[in-house]
């Protein structure tokens, strides 16, 4: 009889522990991942042009979040600016342009990933 007993209770214990780690998967995949400080500050990324088109494909310089190639999302709401704060447009950014883009943090996960530029200073 007490070896039917702790079965039983054993049962009931994986099925809650089951249970719980499932509760946690769940909202473990409604997280949405970003890379900024918490305080709504756009993250930055700095990289070279390397084509342009539909979005820019950046070649990131290596740093703890980036490395290697992106591809930039810009919109009609995307401001340019150069070093000095100067207005500018998307036709300035050319091939070869070294770049800064401001984003939300958010990264798409595809491949090359892709981010929704908010501005971009051309540094050269």
């Amino acid at each position: 009889m007490r070896k039917a007993y702790h079965n039983k209770t054993m049962r009931k214990i994986l099925t809650l522990f089951m249970l719980l780690c499932l509760i946690g998967l769940i909202f473990t995949g409604c997280a949405e991942e970003t890379m900024s400080d918490g305080e709504n500050e756009p993250f930055v990324f700095k990289g070279e042009v390397v084509e342009l088109g539909e979005s820019l494909s950046v070649e990131m310089e290596e740093s703890e979040f980036s490395s290697g190639l992106y591809h930039v999302l810009t919109s009609e709401e995307t401001l340019y600016f150069d070093e000095n704060g100067t207005p500018l447009s998307r036709d300035d950014v050319k091939v070869g342009s070294v770049i800064e883009i401001s984003f939300s943090g958010q990264v798409m996960l595809s491949y090359p990933p892709k981010i929704a530029a908010k501005s971009i200073k051309i540094l050269s």
